[in-house]
Order: structure tokens, then C-alpha cells, then sequence
């Protein structure tokens, strides 16, 4: 069962990103939600394994994943932003390197003494 799954991820990577518009993609994630729902299917009615227990590990799995993909989505950008600016924020400057900047005279070019901001 999980070699079949494994193939419509497959399926669904080769549709998305090297067979664009041909339909593979949707293929896969048809199989694959087919071959999802019979594996449920046969760990609830097969294996009878009680339902309230079920629905509470599938909920835990789900919210891990989605702390982890929020986390994911909000970190990179914030990560991002954080060092696009870092040039131009004072809490981000070591005292070396705002010491150095306020020598040079970064427009003109020229060497310039300035006051060291407290």
C-alpha cells in the first residue's frame, strides 16, 4: 500500500513540475486519495480500532503539521526581512560596524567624522 502511495506522489511531483497541463498531477492525487481512504477504511472497520481514538491521533498528526508548516510560512519571510534590513537597523549592528559606518561617508564617499549616537 505504501509503494502505491509512494507512486502517486510520484505522480503528483512528475504532473507539477515536468508534465505540466497533461493532467498527471490530478491523476495522482486522485490515486492518492483513494488509496488514503481504504487504508482508513481498513484501520477503522478491519482492525476495528475504536473511532473517538481515531479521530484523536489523526488531529494530533495534523496539528503538528500544521505548527510546523505556520511556523515554516512565517519564519522565512520574517527571517528575510530581518536581513534585508540589517544594514539600516541600529539593534542589529555590532558597535564595530556602526562605529566604521558613521566614519565613512557612504554617499560622497569621503572619510567623515560624526558623533557617535547614544
Amino acid at each position: 500500500m505504501d509503494g502505491w502511495r509512494g507512486a502517486a506522489i510520484a505522480l503528483v511531483i512528475l504532473g507539477h513540475f515536468f508534465l505540466p497541463n497533461t493532467g498527471v498531477a490530478s491523476t495522482g492525487v486522485e490515486v492518492f486519495f483513494v488509496l488514503s481512504g481504504r487504508l482508513m477504511a481498513e484501520i477503522l472497520f478491519i482492525e476495528s480500532y475504536p473511532l473517538k481514538r481515531f479521530f484523536l491521533k489523526r488531529s494530533l498528526a495534523g496539528s503538528l503539521a500544521a505548527a510546523l508548516a505556520s511556523l515554516y510560512i512565517v519564519e522565512r519571510p520574517a527571517r528575510a526581512f530581518i536581513n534585508s534590513r540589517a544594514g539600516q537597523l541600529k539593534f542589529f549592528q555590532t558597535p564595530a560596524a556602526s562605529a566604521e559606518r558613521a566614519q565613512l561617508n557612504l554617499r560622497s564617499g569621503k572619510p567623515r567624522r560624526v558623533r557617535p549616537s547614544t
